[in-house]
């Protein structure tokens, strides 16, 4: 198989599980803790649509600024997810550039 396909086939799978992540995540904590999502600015799928676009809200959970607030079923709920939406996010921004890189050095096939 010619590196160009596996290296977007291994960029397309950890986009799908990193955006499965973050949309479970913006669409239970918009449901379930309507506060907590105004503080970290009222995400949406279409607001937080690429990786660039959805910085911010993985810096929130970076930062752990949900701490502040105080409130423990909101510290709870955000650490459930903190680490593997943490772990896909990153995971998903190096597929991207070992994608471009092998584009650029392999070519398209």
């Amino acid at each position: 198989m010619h590196p160009f396909w596996t290296s977007f086939a291994v960029f397309f799978v950890i986009l799908c599980v990193a955006s499965w992540y973050h949309w479970r995540f913006l669409r239970r904590v918009r449901r379930e803790f309507p506060s907590l999502w105004k503080d970290m600015g009222r995400p949406t799928g279409w607001t937080d649509c690429t990786l660039v676009d959805a910085r911010g809200t993985y810096w929130y959970l970076f930062q752990r600024r949900y701490q502040q607030r105080g409130v423990a079923d909101e510290i709870r709920f955000c650490e459930q997810f903190r680490v593997p939406m943490l772990i896909t996010y990153v995971a998903a921004l190096a597929s991207v550039a070992v994608f471009l890189v092998g584009l650029l050095f392999w070519g398209k096939p």
